[in-house]
């Protein structure tokens, strides 16, 4: 996993542009229907 949070435009350039789409909107539905902190990080064992 990076470190940093990609951009939009690395991740339309990974997905393209029709899912970038579609995961921005379920991204925002998902912040409209639940209060959560966001974390980036690397996960797994240290």
């Amino acid at each position: 996993m990076p470190e940093i949070v990609p951009s939009a435009e690395q991740m339309t350039m990974l997905v393209g542009k029709p899912l970038y789409e579609i995961w921005t909107q379920l991204c925002a539905l998902i912040d409209e229907k639940y209060d959560m902190e966001r974390l980036w990080g690397s996960g797994g064992k240290a």
